[in-house]
Order: structure tokens, then sequence, then C-alpha cells
């Protein structure tokens, strides 16, 4: 089973709080229900700083810990460059 998440246009600083109690509350759901796969989509982001990748970077992690495959598809322009810059693995493009 796969369960996935769309990123907001902004992924940064201003966001970050609001976005990761999202990401962490979609994470925590989503691990106690099982599921195998984790899924991002990245199309929208147009607005990528440290904070938002330190985001990504750590979902990422935390899917390692608990042996969930995670997946970041669809990444705009942006968040691939950023990504591929700090080595964050990215699917399938926009």
């Amino acid at each position: 089973m796969t369960a996935s998440f769309e990123l907001p246009a902004e992924l940064n600083i201003y966001t970050a709080a609001e976005t990761g109690q999202s990401l962490l509350t979609w994470f925590t759901d989503h691990k106690n229900q099982h599921v195998t796969s984790l899924t991002l989509d990245g199309h929208a982001v147009a607005e990528v700083d440290a904070a938002g990748l330190q985001l990504l970077a750590s979902l990422h992690n935390s899917c390692l810990t608990h042996a969930l495959h995670w997946q970041l598809n669809h990444a705009s322009h942006t968040l691939a460059i950023a990504c591929a810059r700090l080595g964050i693995p990215t699917g399938t493009p926009a």
C-alpha cells in the first residue's frame, strides 16, 4: 500500500513548521497503518530553501529507520535542482 503527500508551493523557512507538522502527522498515521511506501509529490514547489530540504532529508532518514520505501515524484525544476545539490533522491520529474 502506498500513501501520497503533496508538497506546498513554498517549502521554506516560512512554511517549515506547518509543513513539518503535516508531514509528521502523515508519516505517523501511515507508519502505524503498515504502509510500505510513501510518495511525495513535488510538482507545485516553486520555492525551496535549506529548511524545506531539511524536512525532506529528515523524512528520508525516518523512512530508512522504519524500513519504509520513500520517493519524491514529479519534483518541480526548482526542487529537483535543490535536491540534486544535496543528494536527496527524486523519482519521476514534473
